[in-house]
């Protein structure tokens, strides 16, 4: 009922962001539209770059929900419940029924998890697979130490194996052979730092790859058998060539990921480093889950420190051991009086202020913003900033809110010494607070960013034209028009002349401040208006 209450409500009120959110939404609709489940499609083509997985959730969505915001999200909103669930399930195993309720309750309170879980991206699915793999990894390395009837053994062995290798198909299928590389590199890294104490064993390790293969296949061959080799080969030959690692492409800000956990998922980040070199007592399982737990956040952070694109929304993988840590380390404060460090309440109150501040400057900076022209190097950033938008100054009471939330905790927890009553303070209310922020202040960043290019394509949906972009991609039209045609080759102010002479309305969207790069073929164009950041024209 409370994941009811935070991720559902509302999740249809904002437009799709583009272009993660439209572009595989848009795959959904174009397959809804041709009546196919197996192979997805974009544009008249194969989308090759991911599996049909998270499709298949929205089609059944569109199925029963209609086309819209709300049926395109409601899959992760649905995906959260399992989540919170499962970490109660997880967390009652481990430890006791208190450590999953706050393990829970921690995932749920946290920023990030609660804005991708309200989005239309694969992401939560996809690392929900991959953090399902890793538990039952855990739970057969565990069974292999554990002594006793080897009947018993070899029933939860190939039970938990079953379930490990089933999630990790479930990954692959929803983001492509990555999710079996994370899952791979993360078992080997436990390994590793067990100094070779907590392994799967040879025949284990066989079994689960030779599962694996089987059910992959079983998707292969039923696709073979409806459609040939014809999706098939390509969608293959595109999935191995992503993994070169020679085409990747690499990041030299190292430290941005973490700031943006830090920070997305305060206080819980905060917390977590509390439970670095904790010595107590622990069972095997908890040595070997803390340790995969460990191993994955590590895995994680190197890929998404390392790498640009979209291994960026990798990190929705850390959340597991974040909130993990986070309930880890409450957990050893509350039920055998650990000490929280000085450096934590250090980090704590840093991260408060940062947020508080942020909160109050936000709703003021309309008001105030010459004060930070000086600040703002990007055009566009500049632009948006300077529209007329309905923030009010009486919004400074998110801040305040923020402010107060915290300080409440930190003199339970510092002063009172009532940790529990402070700990359930502030995750309830950061919860709370968090899906407030959420449903306030999203709708009004997309109606800055990208609200007026919706607006364009629904005034004009019925309409057979071609929409254009300058000096950038969208995939608004797939999904906000009906009758949008498909133009499958680069666009170039040069070709203007050739367009209009297709028979068909051609309209070209372009930032505002990049409209004097096209007042040399105004000739070509006429000016429709301008609105918030963009410039409309039509072919003439």
């Amino acid at each position: 009922m409370l994941c009811g209450l935070i991720y559902f409500p509302f999740i249809g009120e904002v437009n799709l962001f583009d272009w993660d959110e439209t572009i595989l939404t848009s795959v959904s609709k174009e397959m809804f539209g041709r009546d196919e489940v197996l192979q997805p499609w974009l544009n008249g083509s194969y989308f090759l770059e991911i599996p049909p997985f998270f499709f298949w959730l929205q089609l059944i969505s569109f199925k029963y929900l209609g086309i819209n915001e709300y049926a395109a999200r409601f899959p992760n909103a649905l995906c959260a419940i399992l989540v919170v669930l499962t970490l109660y399930k997880n967390g009652k195993r481990l430890y006791s029924s208190n450590f999953g309720l706050t393990w829970a309750l921690i995932y749920i309170s946290m920023l990030l998890p609660q804005l991708y879980h309200r989005s239309g991206l694969a992401e939560p699915w996809f690392c929900f697979f991959i953090y399902l793999s890793i538990y039952n990894l855990a739970r057969v390395i565990e069974a292999r130490q554990e002594s006793g009837e080897k009947f018993y053994r070899k029933k939860e062995v190939f039970s938990n194996l079953f379930y490990s290798f089933l999630a990790a198909v479930g990954a692959v299928m929803t983001k492509g052979l990555e999710g079996y590389i994370v899952i791979l590199l993360t078992y080997w890294l436990v390994f590793l730092l067990s100094s070779a104490r907590y392994g799967f064993g040879y025949n284990s390790i066989f079994r689960w790859t030779f599962y694996f293969i089987l059910f992959i296949m079983i998707w292969i061959g039923i696709e073979y058998k409806w459609h040939g080799s014809s999706y098939l080969g390509p969608f293959l030959n595109y999935q191995w060539n992503s993994l070169n690692i020679d085409k990747a492409t690499w990041t030299n800000r190292f430290s941005f990921q973490f700031i943006i956990l830090l920070l997305g998922c305060f206080p819980a980040s905060v917390f977590a480093l509390n439970s670095v070199r904790v010595k107590t007592y622990e069972s095997n399982i908890q040595k070997i889950f803390r340790l995969c737990m460990a191993s994955c956040l590590i895995i994680v952070m190197i890929i998404v420190s390392l790498f640009k694109i979209k291994l960026a929304h990798y990190s929705v993988l850390a959340y597991f051991p974040i909130s993990y840590f986070a309930a880890y380390s409450i957990r050893y404060i509350i039920e055998e009086g650990k000490e929280i460090k000085k450096i934590i309440y250090v980090l704590f109150a840093l991260g408060a202020l940062i947020w508080t501040t942020c909160l109050v400057l936000l709703p003021i900076t309309k008001a105030n913003l010459n004060v930070f022209e000086k600040y703002i190097h990007e055009d566009t950033l500049h632009q948006a900033l300077s529209m007329h938008y309905p923030w009010e100054k009486f919004e400074i009471f998110f801040g305040i809110g923020f402010f107060i939330l915290f300080l409440t905790s930190f003199l339970l927890l510092v002063f009172q010494k009532k940790k529990l009553i402070g700990f359930f303070i502030l995750f309830l209310g950061g919860m709370v607070l968090n899906n407030a922020l959420l449903l306030y202040y999203v709708p009004k960043i997309e109606q800055l960013t990208q609200g007026p290019q919706v607006e364009f394509v629904k005034n004009n949906k019925n309409e057979k034209a071609f929409y254009h972009y300058y000096g950038g991609l969208s995939f608004i039209p797939n999904f906000y028009s009906d009758s949008a045609l498909d133009y499958r080759h680069a666009f170039a102010l040069d070709s203007l002349k050739s367009l209009a002479e297709s028979g068909y309305p051609h309209y070209l969207i372009a930032k505002s401040n990049d409209t004097h790069l096209l007042s040399v073929h105004k000739k070509h164009l006429n000016l429709l208006y301008q609105q918030g950041i963009y410039t409309f024209y039509k072919v003439k």
